[in-house]
């Protein structure tokens, strides 16, 4: 791997680690999709992605317990929820809750004062940004709030955000041949094994 990566014109050891991490990363994502069904694939790589961000600190501990359970493990604002004829009791909860983290302090009273803008935001959330100044939120944050307004679009708007994070390879369906197999393989003595699971195609 050292070997054949990418190599900076003009000698830079920052540059260079950080093509080797590159490199390394795309390795070890490869050999582990291998062994992993299609629809683990994302999932796998946005474990890649989130550890990456843990470990440059630019993943907030709040955001992401919120992220996998919902619950800020803070009491709620007493709120009354402004147009419940688009913000449901249980996205209007969510909200609450979202509204305990800092980076989404002022978010219940944003949505209350500006009720039209945030519901063209949910009503196509695809294509449109989030109103002031959540337009400016980290990709990650970015994820928390469409598990909020829009859990069914979650999945695709994980494929947004490992690509903004690592890269559309990771969210690519990934080739593998026999003859790449071989050539990766430690020895010509040592036998490839393969497991095929009810279902797959050989």
């Amino acid at each position: 791997m050292i070997k054949t990566s990418e190599k900076p014109a003009v000698k830079n050891p920052k540059q260079r680690v950080k093509i080797l991490l590159d490199a390394l990363c795309k390795q070890i994502f490869k050999e582990v999709s291998r062994s992993i069904f299609e629809k683990h694939k994302l999932l796998f790589a946005f474990m890649l992605a989130t550890t990456i961000l843990k470990i440059d600190n630019q993943l907030d501990n709040k955001e992401w317990t919120f992220l996998l359970t919902g619950l800020s493990g803070s009491p709620l604002a007493d709120k009354l929820n402004p147009d419940p004829s688009w913000i449901s009791s249980k996205l209007w909860e969510d909200i609450l809750h979202l509204s305990n983290i800092p980076a989404f302090a002022t978010i219940a009273d944003d949505i209350t004062n500006e009720t039209d803008k945030w519901q063209q935001f949910y009503n196509d959330i695809e294509n449109l940004s989030p109103p002031e100044p959540y337009n400016q939120l980290s990709a990650f944050q970015k994820l928390v709030l469409t598990k909020v307004f829009r859990p069914d679009l979650f999945m695709a708007k994980s494929k947004e955000f490992i690509n903004e994070i690592l890269g559309d390879y990771f969210t690519s369906s990934l080739i593998f041949t026999l003859e790449d197999t071989f050539k990766e393989s430690i020895s010509p003595l040592v036998p490839l094994i393969f497991i095929l699971s009810p279902g797959d195609d050989p």
